[in-house]
């Protein structure tokens, strides 16, 4: 009884005041990689906005953070992140502003734009996972990954292969994270 009055009283902590931070970092993950359209400064699908480097920043300022509240907004913020790298994985074709652009060179070849997606879904969620430090957020990870994948999927065509690969991506993560294989050792 002691140990359903103590879960009781966690899940109360879980306000209003707690859910409403955390869908606000989930929808502002969600968009940051497009505010590049809002900006004269950048072009359209920017290494700067499409890629790992702020959610690695947020992630090394978070890392050794003991609120764990900011470790949570920022898990979920690189969540949001990943999912939206997914959906951008499948554009109606690879050429001009689907592909990644690097100020001063201009865009990159599909390839390699492709590339840069995939490594930075991987990073990002490979940084949301190490954020986890308890079964609380690792259900909030879990919740939230499909509450920003259903929500992300509203306003796109192709849903199917983002899951596909955010499920792939998550578990080669999660496997590599939570398991002691080591490649080297298995070759």
């Amino acid at each position: 009884m002691a140990v359903i009055l103590i879960h009781i009283k966690r899940a109360r902590n879980w306000g209003i005041a707690n859910i409403l931070p955390i869908l606000i970092v989930a929808y502002l993950g969600s968009r940051f990689p497009d505010i590049d359209q809002y900006t004269y400064l950048i072009t359209h699908r920017s290494i700067f906005t499409h890629g790992f480097l702020f959610p690695l920043v947020l992630f090394f300022l978070s890392y050794k953070s003991k609120s764990t509240r900011f470790r949570s907004l920022v898990m979920v913020f690189l969540i949001a992140f990943a999912i939206h790298l997914c959906f951008d994985m499948y554009p109606k074709g690879w050429y001009m502003h689907a592909l990644i652009h690097v100020p001063s060179i201009g865009w990159i070849p599909a390839i390699f734009s492709q590339i840069w997606i995939i490594v930075s879904i991987f990073i990002c969620t490979y940084a949301a996972i190490r954020l986890i430090d308890n079964r609380y957020q690792a259900i909030l990870f879990l919740l939230s990954t499909i509450a920003i994948f259903l929500y992300q999927g509203l306003s796109e065509i192709t849903r199917l292969s983002p899951l596909v690969l955010l499920v792939i991506i998550d578990s080669i993560v999660i496997f590599k994270i939570y398991t002691k294989w080591n490649l080297r050792t298995h070759l």
